[in-house]
């Protein structure tokens, strides 16, 4: 009795970890998608059109008739961040960092972690 209740837990235990990588798997193809889109237009015009982290904090009226209209459903939007001071120097460091981090970097690390975890377990 006690052998078929262990390989049930290691079963159950196993079924548990394909759904954290499953989980995982998510971002890391948000991740890839933009980026095979941004590939995608480069390879058709030549025009690289960069997605940039602060594009979840900007206003969405300004971006709908860009270029950015054909991805724009897939970027998240987030409230726009106006009360900040941005004249500190950490703000300074935020705001560079958003500005040249790429959208979907962040998901997809988050994505590979949650993915490591649940191959190791």
């Amino acid at each position: 009795m006690k052998a078929w209740l262990r390989l049930l837990k290691a079963r159950i235990l196993l079924l548990c970890s394909i759904a954290v990588v499953i989980v995982g798997i998510a971002p890391v193809l948000y991740f890839l998608g933009l980026v095979a889109w941004q590939v995608d237009i480069w390879r058709d015009t030549r025009a690289w059109i960069t997605l940039p982290a602060a594009l979840a904090f900007a206003d969405r009226a300004l971006l709908r008739g860009g270029e950015l209209a054909p991805v724009l459903a897939f970027i998240p939007h987030l409230p726009q961040i106006t009360h900040i001071d941005w004249t500190w120097s950490t703000h300074e460091v935020v705001a560079q960092i958003l500005r040249h981090l790429h959208i979907g970097v962040i998901p997809g690390l988050l994505g590979g972690a949650i993915m490591a975890t649940g191959i190791s377990s």
